[in-house]
């Protein structure tokens, strides 16, 4: 899993500090935020900013339309 950095600790990371392996530390799931992505996501020649925007979930099940 990569390291998640809160602001603060930017500059400590990219420091001289020969051992900054307190920050590699679990990173608070309730600061995290996840959401359905568009698929076009797994193709290298979609490189544009909005390809990780929110998209709205269609129908989940067969009844829910």
């Amino acid at each position: 899993m990569p390291v998640i950095l809160t602001p603060s600790d930017y500059m400590r990371w990219l420091g001289p500090e020969p051992d900054p392996r307190d920050l590699m530390k679990p990173y608070p799931s309730e600061l995290m935020k996840m959401w359905p992505i568009d698929t076009k996501v797994g193709s290298p020649r979609n490189n544009t900013p909005d390809i990780i925007d929110e998209i709205g979930l269609g129908p989940t099940d067969l009844f829910d339309v």
